[in-house]
């Protein structure tokens, strides 16, 4: 096969990996970036992965404010964040934060809702 021929081949592989890194470079957190003030926050807008886990978060809350309430809802937030916001700049730390709280958002909406079943803790694990 030439190369003229390869091309095509070549560029129609390439295709995904271009929609994919374009959708990621585009990926944008829940706040304005402009206005991120902490070291955490300049990491999350400069990451696209931790830009959309952090995404993920905030649906997650939501769906636990709509079953908690708001006050009790940030009232668990809170200490999320300020233990996210412990990780400074460390991306790793924060992805583990942002999965922590995506687990705890569940678990807490969980029990919410439904009647305790002694089998709560291996349910967070799994979620996450």
């Amino acid at each position: 096969m030439t190369t003229a021929h390869r091309l095509p081949l070549f560029l129609a592989a390439l295709a995904p990996a271009m929609v994919l890194s374009s959708s990621l470079a585009q990926a944008q957190p829940s706040f304005d970036c402009g206005e991120a003030r902490t070291a955490t926050e300049r990491a999350i807008c400069a990451d696209p992965g931790l830009a959309d886990l952090e995404l993920r978060m905030v649906g997650v809350y939501e769906e636990l404010a709509a079953r908690v309430g708001e006050s009790e809802a940030r009232r668990i937030a809170d200490i999320q964040l300020e233990r996210r916001q412990a990780c400074g700049g460390d991306t790793a730390c924060i992805e583990r934060q942002l999965l922590t709280s995506i687990g705890i958002f569940r678990a807490e909406s969980r029990a919410a809702t439904t009647p305790a079943t002694g089998n709560e803790e291996a349910q967070v694990l799994s979620d996450l």
